[in-house]
């Protein structure tokens, strides 16, 4: 129920029900009602996650398997909702106009009241219902001080964390890997790299506990462990945001597995944007890595010319010509394009639905 409470608080749906029978005699629109109900249930039901009644229906129901329970899909429900109070609130407006002036200006004044009412119980409460500020603040205190420390410098700081994010924006301090829980990954390498796994940026920042190993034998020293939930690590040799290097170099095997600095060349000249990297180079026959996850939808530009978009063992890259250049990176997911415009179109048709816009033509 919280996701539904950010809609439609439990004090709105009472008196809405109770305002529907008493003022409205007409019969339901159950044509609408029982479908909208009927995905309600179902999106409610497959928001239940490991519970009792969703691990019996994996075990009696093996091809449900293959659909991911998880309590976002309550999200999918909420349109619902809102569609069926919109429709109720339209019927009781409707009906206490019908009757006298007063009444319809006393339910509509007490509709906007509880409207208001809810809307601010939203705007102050969301994040402590959610619990937000504990869940994505976890590495607030090692960045803020990273911040204060560099407030000029371009800053990479790796984590293994999704939950992590929210200090990131505040700092704009930039997490060159996304680990989303859904495990999504980059394209799949094009130039296999033996010669490094992981390639990390000069900071990381550990929030859990079991995390701080992993840490401890990839990254030199811990900077601070004071901070109740986190530890920032730092490296004394890094590789840079951005760097080249010949080819040759990131196909050998070392042991350990590592690609040494004295084999790159630093680009400083760059300028990063939100989905976009502009890069001026100079390294003919070489290889520009970025430090950002090479996620499907990336493009990459020479001059204004589109170019082989390279996966350096899970990196951005890019084979540079033989003279200088201007070598643009940028995120344009096609699929979420195309997901956006039917969400759009389908988003019309319905309108085009409930209004009625078809019926009004005609006439």
């Amino acid at each position: 129920g919280v996701i539904y409470h950010y809609l439609i608080p439990l004090w709105v749906i009472v008196p809405l029900i109770g305002l529907r029978f008493a003022f409205v005699r007409q019969a339901p629109r159950w044509r609408i009602i029982v479908p909208s109900l009927l995905l309600i249930l179902v999106f409610t039901l497959w928001a239940q996650e490991n519970t009792a009644i969703i691990r019996w229906i994996y075990n009696h129901v093996p091809i449900l398997a293959e659909w991911r329970i998880l309590g976002r899909m309550m999200a999918a429900a909420t349109p619902l909702l809102a569609l069926l109070a919109a429709l109720w609130l339209d019927t009781i407006l409707k009906a206490a106009r019908s009757r006298r002036l007063a009444l319809h200006l006393a339910v509509s004044a007490g509709i906007i009241i509880v409207a208001a009412a809810g809307l601010w119980d939203t705007m102050n409460g969301w994040r402590s219902l959610v619990k937000l500020d504990n869940t994505f603040n976890l590495a607030r205190e090692p960045l803020h001080a990273l911040r204060r420390d560099q407030p000029e410098a371009f800053l990479s700081v790796y984590t293994d964390n999704f939950f992590n994010y929210m200090p990131f924006y505040e700092t704009l301090i930039r997490a060159p890997y996304g680990s989303p829980d859904y495990g999504a990954g980059s394209i799949t390498p094009t130039i296999p790299t033996p010669a490094f796994d992981p390639l990390l940026p000069e900071y990381g920042v550990a929030t859990y506990f079991d995390e701080r190993p992993w840490f401890e034998a990839n990254y030199d020293r811990a900077v601070n462990d004071t901070w109740a939930d986190s530890v920032l690590f730092e490296q004394d040799v890094a590789l840079d945001y951005a760097f080249t290097v010949a080819e040759r170099y990131l196909r050998l095997n070392h042991d350990p597995p590592q690609l040494f600095v004295s084999f790159t060349t630093p680009v400083t000249t760059y300028t990063h944007d939100i989905d976009s990297i502009t890069v001026q180079a100079h390294a003919p026959g070489e290889v520009l890595v970025i430090m950002e996850t090479a996620y499907p939808g990336w493009q990459v530009e020479i001059d204004g010319e589109r170019a082989a978009l390279e996966s350096v063992g899970g990196w951005l890259g890019v084979r540079l010509p033989d003279h200088p250049a201007r070598i643009t990176f940028a995120y344009r997911p096609v699929w979420l394009y195309i997901g956006g415009l039917l969400t759009l179109i389908g988003s019309l048709i319905t309108g085009v639905y409930l209004l009625r816009v078809d019926r009004r033509i005609k006439r």
